[in-house]
């Protein structure tokens, strides 16, 4: 894990959200990788040395392989789900708020 600035992996198959959360945590001081899907994410996360995992939609084997290879970087979950369980397997799961 980093010591000076914060270092996240983006996973995320839409291409305007990964910019925007680089963007984003890139404004705020931290160091950026994103990925554009579930391989490429367990790839960096192989052989990176994250802080933070932020993932949105992969499959609860997809962030069990991401647990096991970063090496203990912490996992947010963004999902659009509303079903509380298939977001548990992140340390941190952010669900869509109630309509």
């Amino acid at each position: 894990m980093s010591q000076d600035k914060p270092e996240y992996l983006g996973v995320d198959e839409d291409d305007r959200t990964r910019r925007y959360l680089a963007t984003t945590l890139h404004r705020s001081g931290c160091r950026v990788t994103t990925a554009a899907d579930p391989v490429e994410g367990l790839v960096y996360a192989s052989v990176g040395n994250f802080d933070v995992i932020v993932c949105h939609l992969l499959r609860d084997a997809d962030i069990q392989r991401l647990r096991r290879q970063s090496g203990g970087s912490r996992i947010i979950r963004v999902t659009d789900s509303r079903t509380p369980t298939e977001a548990e397997t992140g340390d941190f799961s952010i669900l869509p708020l109630g309509e």
